[in-house]
């Protein structure tokens, strides 16, 4: 009697690292924006463009996109106004891996943990933020399943089956999504001059 084995394929974590950046950077108001009188809010998104392994490093390229809604001073009369201001900082980042990730398939998950935007005058604005970066290299292994019993003479084993659903992957790959709807304003509405501010996405969606 001997056992037949079947091989199961799955993908398990080779290795981890979790390392936390800080930027900091100072930006000017355009010519063409009212100064600034104070900030209602803020907003930010971690966007990583790519990233590149070398053995035991992983060099995470990206942008932290932020954006601002203030209320700005008017030129007549000293009238308030609101004003949408936006801007990125460009950064890119080593992270050291406790394994050779060469022929692994890696992902990069990167979030804001804090971001501080505040007024430096009327027309300068001060942005720092803290962003964690995570960078998980995975492999596929093979897990060897007992899947048949071989009969031999005089001995019969009684079998029991039972059927059970799986995924079986049949490709592998990235690719862009890109999602556009357009909408059209109600009537009585004025006509749109600029955008002033868009929701803030929750932890879950930034995460890329």
């Amino acid at each position: 009697m001997e056992l037949k084995y079947d091989n199961i394929h799955e993908y398990t974590i080779k290795c981890s690292n979790t390392t936390q950046i800080t930027l900091d950077d100072d930006y000017n108001v355009p010519d063409s924006k009212a100064d600034i009188d104070s900030i209602i809010k803020d907003f930010g998104l971690v966007v990583t463009d790519g990233v590149r392994v070398n053995q035991d490093k992983a060099q995470v390229e990206g942008n932290l996109k932020y954006a601002v809604l203030y209320i700005g001073k008017g030129q007549e009369g000293g009238r308030l106004i609101p004003v949408r201001l936006d801007g990125s900082l460009h950064f890119v980042e080593n992270v050291n891996l406790s394994c050779d990730a060469a022929d692994t398939d890696v992902t990069c998950k990167a979030y804001i943990e804090d971001l501080t935007i505040k007024p430096v005058n009327s027309r300068k604005i001060s942005v720092k933020a803290i962003v964690s970066i995570t960078v998980t290299c995975e492999e596929i292994k093979n897990a060897k399943v007992a899947a048949q019993i071989s009969e031999d003479e005089g001995c019969k084993p009684q079998l029991l089956f039972k059927d059970y659903e799986y995924a079986q992957m049949d490709v592998n790959m990235r690719d862009n999504l890109r999602i556009k709807e357009s909408m059209s304003l109600p009537n009585g509405k004025t006509d749109i001059l600029s955008l002033i501010h868009i929701s803030e996405p929750t932890r879950q969606e930034a995460i890329s």
